[in-house]
């Protein structure tokens, strides 16, 4: 019964972080499991700059249109290394254009 009790309790205490971190919410509205991309467009890691003087392209999905040209003003000297695909069309506030039959954000088409 102690073991069960023990495993129990490790559990709680692993899935802690993961609840968290999925209600977080970063600083421009995205939910949290796009702050991924953002944190590697904005903040990248030192690995990942060395990365990408090393030929490594990443390829980035969904991201809003209004951070993609933030990257274009802030991060030029590295979009050798990035690629956008579903790009979400953003109006002038920044928040995503809605289709109206679909009810979902709308994207660019990036031809693939």
């Amino acid at each position: 019964m102690k073991i069960r009790t023990f495993y129990c309790v490790a559990m709680a205490l692993l899935l802690i972080p993961v609840t968290q971190t999925s209600a977080a919410q970063s600083l421009n509205g995205e939910p949290s499991f796009m702050n991924w991309q953002l944190k590697r467009l904005f903040r990248p890691s030192e690995q990942q700059l060395q990365a990408e003087q090393n030929g490594f392209i990443f390829i980035y999905d969904g991201i809003k249109s209004n951070d993609v040209e933030k990257v274009m003003q802030e991060q030029f000297h590295r979009l050798d290394s990035m690629m956008f695909t579903g790009i979400i069309i953003t109006n002038e506030d920044g928040e995503p254009v809605i289709d109206p039959k679909t009810g979902l954000a709308m994207r660019e088409d990036d031809g693939c």
